[in-house]
This record gives C-alpha cells, sequence and structure tokens, in this order.
C-alpha cells in the first residue's frame, strides 16, 4: 500500500495500479485501499471503475466528501 501511494504521488500511475491491484487481493474491504484505487483509476481515466471503487466504501465514512469532491 505504501508503495502504491509513494508511486501514485510521483504521478507513476500504471505501476500504482498494479501494487493496489496486488494489495486489494489481500485485503478487499480496506476504505484507504478501495480510496487510493478509485483514484489511481480516475488518473489512468477509467472512470467507471473508479465509480465502483468508491460505491465500495462505506457512506457513513468520513471520506465521502473527499469522494464526492474527486467525482466533481
Amino acid at each position: 500500500y505504501l508503495r502504491a501511494k509513494y508511486l501514485f504521488e510521483s504521478r507513476q500511475y500504471k505501476k500504482a495500479n498494479v501494487d493496489i491491484q496486488h494489495v486489494l487481493k489481500s485485503s478487499p474491504r480496506e476504505s484507504d485501499y478501495l480510496l487510493l484505487a478509485g483514484q489511481i483509476a480516475l488518473d489512468l481515466e477509467n472512470y467507471n471503475i473508479a465509480l465502483n471503487y468508491f460505491n465500495l466504501i462505506q457512506p457513513s465514512e468520513k471520506k465521502q466528501s473527499f469522494i464526492l469532491f474527486l467525482l466533481a
């Protein structure tokens, strides 16, 4: 997760996507992982995939306003 986050911040989205997909296999419901996966998908212009990741995050999470900001 940390390497994927670093790669995302370094704008190496394809490499970050590979790493986050590997992390999601071990923890598919972790909200931080889903949020990062959605952000990476947005930057790779995979909007439907990003929306699917964001929909998996529980609506009661405090990250919901950030998700709505990203989608806007």
